[in-house]
C-alpha cells in the first residue's frame, strides 16, 4: 500500500508483475484501476537499496522552523519544521502516504478549507471525501491547471476562494501587483464549527484579494486559522 487518499482513493506500489496481476483482478471484478507513470516503486521497501545513497546526498538538508503548522503524511500530525531532516525526507519517500489520515487529523483539528498547490489538481476529491466521510463540510480549492498556468489562473483560484467564504483582507492589488504579496484570511465560523453560507457571486471586476501575509486567526472561532495548504506532487 503506498497511499491512501480517501475512503474510494488508494495507491500501490512495488514489482511490476505484481501490479499487473492485480489490475487483471481488479479489472475483473469490475474495480476501476488505473497506472501512474512513476520509474520506482516509492513509499515501499524496495527503496531500502537506495537509503545509504539517498542519506548521503542529502546530507546537507536542514529543517526550520514554521510560522504556518506543518502536517505530516508520514505521521499523520503536525511536525515542527526543524524535524525535516534526510531521515524524515527518506521515510517520506520510502514509507506508505497518510493523505486521508492527515487530513481527518486536520479536520479534527479545526481546518475546513485547503488549497491544493501543484501543476494540476489531483488530491481535492480525496480533501472533500475524507470531509464527506466525517460528515464535515469542507471546501478544496486548487491552484495552477494543466497547459493552464500562470497569474491569471491563480487569480481565478482566488475568486473561488472567495466565493468559498474566505474573507479578503489588507490592501487591494491591481492586475498589475506582485501575486506573490497577496494574503488570504478564512472567514469565522459559526458556532456549529462549519463555514457560513458562500455569499451570492459577485460582478466581474479588475481588482484583486491581497496576498501577502498568512492567514492570521479569525475572531469569534477556535485557537486556529481554518485556512492550509495541501500539496500534491511532494507532501509534507
Amino acid at each position: 500500500m503506498a497511499a491512501v487518499n480517501s475512503p474510494h482513493s488508494t495507491a500501490v506500489s512495488g514489482d511490476s508483475e505484481a501490479l499487473a496481476e492485480l489490475s487483471r483482478s481488479l479489472d475483473e471484478q469490475g474495480i476501476e484501476a488505473r497506472s501512474l507513470s512513476t520509474p520506482f516503486a516509492s513509499h515501499t521497501p524496495l527503496m531500502a537499496p537506495l537509503r545509504e545513497d539517498l542519506l548521503d546526498r542529502w546530507s546537507g538538508i536542514r529543517g526550520t522552523g514554521t510560522a504556518i503548522p506543518l502536517y505530516s503524511t508520514v505521521l499523520a500530525e503536525p511536525v515542527p519544521g526543524d524535524r525535516l531532516d534526510p531521515a524524515y525526507w527518506y521515510a517520506n519517500l520510502s514509507e506508505p502516504v497518510r493523505f486521508a489520515d492527515t487530513i481527518t487529523r486536520m479536520l479534527d483539528d479545526g481546518y475546513r478549507y485547503f488549497v491544493e498547490l501543484s501543476p494540476h489538481p489531483s488530491l481535492g476529491s480525496s480533501i472533500e471525501a475524507v470531509a464527506a466521510d466525517a460528515g464535515i463540510d469542507a471546501v478544496s480549492v486548487g491552484s495552477l491547471r494543466r497547459q493552464r498556468g500562470g497569474r491569471d489562473v491563480l487569480l481565478r483560484r482566488l475568486g473561488s476562494c472567495t466565493r468559498a467564504a474566505t474573507r479578503p483582507t489588507g490592501r487591494r492589488c491591481s492586475p498589475r501587483a506582485d501575486a506573490s504579496t497577496c494574503p488570504l484570511t478564512p472567514s469565522p465560523a459559526n458556532a456549529t464549527g462549519s463555514h457560513p453560507p458562500r455569499p451570492p457571486r459577485p460582478a466581474p471586476r479588475r481588482s484583486w484579494a491581497p496576498m501577502s501575509r498568512p492567514a492570521t486567526k479569525p475572531t469569534g472561532t477556535s485557537s486556529r486559522a481554518r485556512w492550509t495548504c495541501a500539496t500534491a506532487a511532494s507532501p509534507i
